[in-house]
C-alpha cells in the first residue's frame, strides 16, 4: 500500500533536510528515482519551500571546499585536501572513463 504523506509532513521533513534523499531517509524511506520523483511531484503540488536545499549536482558543499582551501598552500594542495568521490558522484563528472582527458592536448591544428 504506497504512503500518503501530508503537506504538514512533508513542509517538516524539508525544513529539517538539505536534500530530496535527506527527506526520503527522514521519512524512512530508502532514496531511489521514483520515491525522488514521487517527492518532488509532491513537493510542488503542496508549494513547499526547498530554496535551502543543495543544488543537484554540485559535488563538493561550499564548506568541504573551504576547509580544502583554507589547509592548502596551493592549487594541488586543494586538490589533495578534498575527500575522494564516491562512484555515483565521480560518474557525473566531465573526465569519469576518461571522458575528454587531454581533449585540448589532441584538439586537430589547422594547416
Amino acid at each position: 500500500m504506497p504512503v500518503e504523506y501530508t503537506r504538514a509532513l512533508l513542509a517538516q521533513a524539508a525544513a529539517a533536510a538539505t536534500s530530496l534523499d535527506e527527506m526520503l531517509t527522514a521519512l524512512g524511506r530508502e532514496p531511489t528515482h521514483d520515491k525522488r520523483t514521487y517527492l518532488r511531484r509532491k513537493i510542488t503540488q503542496y508549494g513547499i519551500d526547498t530554496s535551502h536545499f543543495r543544488p543537484t549536482g554540485s559535488i563538493y558543499t561550499r564548506e568541504v571546499l573551504q576547509e580544502a582551501v583554507a589547509a592548502s598552500h596551493s592549487v594541488a594542495g586543494v586538490v589533495r585536501h578534498l575527500p575522494p568521490l564516491c562512484p555515483n558522484c565521480h560518474s557525473i563528472t566531465d573526465t569519469y572513463c576518461g571522458r575528454n582527458k587531454n581533449r585540448a592536448a589532441f584538439a586537430p591544428h589547422s594547416r
